[in-house]
């Protein structure tokens, strides 16, 4: 490829960035909406808590059907806030959720809240407003329940805050300077608090995310490997047991997978005592060829594995791969056979009689043993060599 050409990659490889690069977002939305659901009942109680308060502090200056009706909204709409998240983090990635939908939800349970303290804060007390006014700080710090979702947490502080204002319009009282730069100043720490929180939040979960796009993709990759009949993989604790094996191996020696988890591996193999030693030794080894009797005749089968380390540097078990080289060897043993042997008369060829020779005189002199060449002369076989040989 000439310098300076940028690379062609197959129509496959950008497939597979765009397939990866939703994984990664569906596992992010997993990752929100569970975190969302986490702090739901909190924000619930929260809600319905200070609204309990609030209620108390307005017993007597309002009617009691109109506090309870109150109650009963509030109430209602953090349960099924509450429950529509719960639903939404068991679906998971597999149904995508509106991005405004979170939004809405902060708004409507904010206004739910707000209702009854904004039509009623003019009319109270200088110590009820203090009451309403300290109950909706503490909703708005609640907002932090919301980080996971910045705008819904920001929906929610700024609807809080506009209900104190219009509570004060609506008494005609007017927003004193210094009151509305109170409440402006509240709102604009607790949504920069929210926001710096958010952005935490939402690296963490883009960790969580990015760990489990990756998980997900080796996952994936180790199916296809599986299934598409190239080997089977296998994995065993410190022990030697059986932790996973695939079931094409479980196939191959015509046991179920029931049979061989939590059993020895060189057992379960036939009793082998170079993979039993292998294994002890606790090392990286690869292409360990082993026979096997099966069901269906003596197979060849061959190796690989890794030791497995926990973060303290301590010794976890095996993990590897197989497959079965029957065929192969079986290929490799019909060369060899080409290679020695005459096929006319099955009989060990030149290159094969000179390899016996050498090793025979070589032997003799090792252990002072004489050897001997017997040659025989077979009549009339030469013209069966020239016509078949």
């Amino acid at each position: 490829m000439p310098e300076g050409t940028p690379p062609e990659f197959p129509e496959e490889h950008g497939t597979q960035e765009v397939g990866t690069k939703h994984l990664h977002e569906a596992h992010l939305r997993t990752a929100q909406l569970e975190a969302r659901a986490i702090f739901a009942p909190f924000l619930a109680c929260a809600g319905m808590g200070t609204a309990l308060l609030v209620g108390f502090a307005l017993f007597g200056s309002v009617k009691l059907p109109v506090i309870g009706g109150w109650l009963g909204l509030v109430g209602l709409t953090n349960w099924f806030v509450w429950r529509q998240s719960v639903n939404a983090a068991f679906e998971g990635s597999t149904k995508q959720r509106p991005s405004w939908l979170p939004v809405l939800e902060g708004t409507v349970l904010a206004v739910s809240w707000a209702s009854l303290p904004t039509f009623a804060y003019a009319t109270q007390t200088a110590d009820v407003q203090a009451v309403i006014g300290a109950a909706m700080g503490g909703m708005i710090i609640a907002g932090l329940a919301l980080s996971a979702v910045p705008a819904a947490a920001v929906a929610w502080i700024v609807s809080l805050t506009a209900a104190l204002f219009v509570g004060r319009l609506l008494g005609g009282a007017g927003i004193d300077t210094k009151l509305g730069l109170t409440f402006t100043a509240s709102a604009a720490v607790a949504i920069f608090g929210v926001l710096r929180l958010t952005k935490w939040t939402y690296s963490q979960l883009q960790g969580m995310a990015r760990v489990r796009t990756h998980a997900e993709s080796v996952r994936l990759l180790l199916k296809e490997y599986e299934h598409r009949g190239v080997g089977w993989l296998w994995q065993v604790d410190s022990e030697n047991r059986v932790v996973y094996i695939s079931s094409r191996m479980t196939s191959l020696l015509g046991r179920s997978a029931s049979q061989m988890i939590g059993h020895s591996l060189p057992a379960a193999l036939g009793g082998n005592s170079v993979l039993g030693r292998t294994l002890l030794e606790r090392q990286p080894f690869a292409n360990l060829e082993m026979e096997l009797r099966t069901r269906r005749g003596t197979r060849w089968i061959s190796l690989a594995g890794d030791p497995i380390i926990d973060m303290d540097g301590a010794f976890q078990g095996f993990r590897g791969v197989g497959s079965d080289i029957t065929e192969v060897r079986k290929t490799q043993e019909r060369l060899t056979n080409l290679a020695n042997m005459d096929v006319l008369s099955g009989l060990p060829n030149r290159g094969r009689v000179r390899q016996l020779l050498g090793e025979s005189l070589s032997n003799a002199q090792a252990t002072n043993v004489p050897c001997a060449i017997l040659f025989l002369d077979l009549d009339g076989f030469k013209p069966v060599n020239d016509t078949f040989g």
